[in-house]
């Protein structure tokens, strides 16, 4: 671990600094230059930075990854950070309305009880984030708070939260007396899906024992706004109570890589082509089927055949793992691809923030358009049925409301790169958003229109990004289109029979494309080319576990092969969850040469 450890001060300090810095100081006030954000020379550093950043996760153990991304960060001191553990007796009511959600048949595929199995000593932990002059005011106020953001990290669901602390810092600055919660969850591959709908469920049901939903908002960005999809889910399909409104920023909402978008060239972005990798070791990648039969391990009887696509004229079976998150077939559950569930109607209001130069955007702008007219974006017959789902439940719920912003140039997620305008427009969106939705849900006045009338007026184009407490633009036939450019004003977005992502064909949804996992195939064998001594490593280790046996699960379930609930040996202690580190205190030690 110790290479890997100096590889990523590296590579990632510099990004780490520049991120922490700008959380730190006073932000600048500049947001009129005449320049866009693209030629902003912070911005093209920071996204080559980001760019690094992406590097070193392939050329990480995923267990050293997840370790340097969870260490602790410091905060400025005029924020309070509290941490906090939610009770376990939340754990099994989340994982009932999980398996009640699944339904029969992506219960049988999934299992049920595997994924509700914790290290020793592991718990739901979360923050507590607030401005320290916030809290002093709160208190003198007598400490009840209405103003709460439940705020969900991202990370492609493998590795933590270390560049979303001043993130988080920074939503409970712009957020006008509120605070912030942000729970943390469980990771893949060691962890796959549900373990981190789970953990953010049981969070949120602890939430509601001490705020009203009419006081929460809640908000994530990129995987983290999957799993705040798949929050929502939940709570509208098991009756719980929604909260007032959530922001989606830069969501992944497809893990099975059908849209368009995800294949083609952008300059503007740092996630990359070629999907996630990591360096060989004994959590991934995982055995494949044929693996398994040869050490004579069992394979789910559940589980789904290998996959099957043409490329380049020829049919391949993918046998190998190609999310880090789920196993190939499970991407098409809506808990993990949200865009697939049947309907996305009757859920909180919603704002969706889409980078106008990301990868993801297709499936981004898909989701909006779908939440607001769920009937006019139904999933296909056979993804209806694999799910369990018919053409009833595509209109069982009424449209929600939902703003779409589409930033000009805009990367993934974006306020990941805060000292640009491009994320403080951002930031100032989401509060301006938050602010109006806690609003509405608390009966208060707050001045322009209402919502979800399908008569209102079109926005003006002289209209720009407000900030918390100002109204929004006017929603029409349950939505607000709008792209930003880069001095934050709106200019209206094209109908949506003129979108490419709103115009792909259902019959395609849900199933990867071939030029996607091109990419993704390139890269694995060259990996395995440049890592071959460390797969040879690890294969001799798991023949020596298997030899051993490992503990099996009741009625035959069968986990994940990456998931280590299904890889504890014979007689052999698992080993606790580490301590959260200090690292991020030695890396910002080294950037600033102390």
């Amino acid at each position: 671990m110790g290479i890997d450890i100096v590889a990523a001060s590296m590579i990632v300090g510099p990004a780490i600094g520049k991120t922490v810095l700008a959380a730190v100081k006073k932000p600048r006030k500049n947001l009129n230059s005449d320049k866009p954000q693209s030629d902003e020379r912070a911005y093209r550093e920071t996204l080559e930075a980001m760019r690094r950043i992406m590097q070193f996760t392939a050329a990480c153990r995923v267990e050293d990854l997840q370790y340097i991304t969870n260490a602790w960060i410091p905060h400025p001191l005029s924020c309070i950070v509290k941490d906090i553990t939610i009770p376990d007796t939340f754990y099994p009511i989340a994982a009932r309305h999980i398996s009640e959600n699944l339904g029969v048949d992506n219960l049988n595929r999934v299992g049920r009880t595997w994924w509700q199995w914790r290290r020793p000593g592991s718990v739901v932990r979360a923050e507590w984030v607030e401005m320290k002059s916030d809290y002093e005011e709160r208190m003198r106020a007598g400490g009840e708070s209405k103003k709460v953001m439940f705020y969900v990290h991202g990370g492609a669901y493998f590795f933590g939260g270390l560049g979303h602390a001043p993130q988080i810092q920074r939503h409970a600055r712009k957020w006008l007396k509120g605070r912030v919660f942000a729970p943390r969850y469980r990771l893949a591959p060691q962890f796959p899906f549900p373990c981190a709908v789970q953990d953010v469920l049981s969070a949120y049901l602890y939430l509601l024992t001490i705020q009203e939903p009419n006081t929460i908002v809640i908000a994530g960005d990129s995987a983290g706004g999957g799993l705040c999809l798949a929050l929502l889910l939940i709570l509208r399909d098991q009756g719980l109570p929604l909260p007032a409104g959530a922001s989606l920023i830069s969501p992944w909402l497809d893990l099975t890589h059908s849209f368009p978008s995800i294949t083609m060239p952008t300059e503007w972005d740092y996630v990359p082509a070629h999907g996630f990798h990591s360096k060989p070791s004994i959590s991934w990648p995982p055995p494949t089927t044929d693996e398994l039969r040869a050490l004579n391990l069992p394979i789910n009887p559940h589980s789904d055949p290998d996959l099957e696509l043409e490329i380049d004229g020829q049919n391949v079976l993918l046998k190998d793992q190609f999310q880090m998150y789920v196993p190939n077939m499970w991407a098409q559950i809506p808990l993990v691809s949200g865009i697939l569930a049947a309907s996305l109607g009757g859920l909180c209001p919603l704002q969706v923030i889409s980078g106008g130069g990301e990868v993801l955007r297709d499936e981004q702008i898909y989701f909006a358009h779908k939440a607001a007219n769920p009937s006019s974006y139904p999933p296909s017959d056979e993804v209806l049925a694999r799910n369990g789902d018919t053409y009833e439940d595509v209109t069982r719920y009424p449209p929600t409301g939902v703003q779409l912003l589409s930033f000009d140039n805009g990367v993934h997620a974006a306020p990941t790169l805060g000292h640009t305008r491009g994320a403080k427009f951002e930031y100032r969106a989401i509060s301006q958003f938050a602010a109006w939705a806690l609003a509405k849900a608390q009966g208060k006045e707050i001045s322009g229109n209402g919502l979800l009338l399908s008569n209102e007026k079109v926005v003006t184009a002289n209209q720009y990004v407000g900030k918390a407490g100002d109204p929004l633009p006017e929603f029409q036939d349950h939505m607000i289109r709008l792209h930003v450019d880069k001095d934050g004003k709106f200019y209206p977005m094209k109908p949506a029979s003129e979108l490419r992502a709103c115009t792909f064909p259902k019959e395609e949804l849900g199933f990867p494309k071939a030029e996607a996992l091109k990419g993704w195939f390139k890269y694995r064998a060259e990996s395995d080319i440049k890592y071959a001594a460390e797969k040879e490593k690890v294969r001799k280790q798991r023949q020596r576990e298997a030899a051993i046996g490992y503990m099996r699960w009741p009625d035959g379930e069968v986990p994940p092969p990456s998931a280590l609930a299904g890889r504890r040996v014979v007689g052999r202690e698992v080993e606790k969850e580490r301590e959260r580190g200090r690292l991020g205190k030695g890396l910002l030690g080294a950037i600033l040469g102390k």
